[in-house]
């Protein structure tokens, strides 16, 4: 009987080890898979089960800045979501919100920004030209020089 549950326990241990072994050859290939893919590696190497991945890759080199675009305005305001304008600026005020719900939609977050900004602007009698949300600690209006 004991022999038996040592033989049972014996093959349940082998199959566990045969089962991660799997999973780790599938994760490998995976892992090359997505980087032949994505990067377009020129040479891989495997070394103790870990792709060495090598990149010749003229994606990583590219340094041409393509991010220009047109910002959106609202209430006659430019908004700069997650980015910055390429034209010079001041920083008129710095606003800071608070009682954000997480399903508020970006449109809103900008919307409830001007208005503070506004607020603002209507008691210091400082104008700005634009909002920039989310890419630094606080939330800017600025003015463009």
């Amino acid at each position: 009987m004991i022999i038996n549950n040592f033989a049972t326990l014996k093959k349940k241990f082998i199959f566990e080890q045969i089962k991660i072994m799997k999973q780790r050859a599938l994760l490998t290939t995976i892992t090359l898979l997505v980087s032949l893919i994505v990067f377009g590696f020129s040479s891989i190497k495997i070394q103790s089960n870990i792709p060495i991945i090598k990149s010749e890759s003229t994606f990583l080199k590219d340094t041409t800045d393509l991010s220009l675009c047109r910002a959106v305005k609202m209430s006659g305001k430019y908004v700069f979501m997650n980015s910055e304008p390429v034209r010079e600026y001041e920083v008129v005020y710095q606003v800071k919100l608070s009682g954000l719900q997480s399903g508020d939609t970006p449109t809103k977050i900008a919307d409830l920004v001007i208005r503070k900004a506004m607020k603002m602007e209507r008691e210091e009698g400082k104008p700005f030209d634009a909002v920039i949300i989310g890419s630094t600690k606080y939330d800017l209006a600025i003015k463009f020089k």
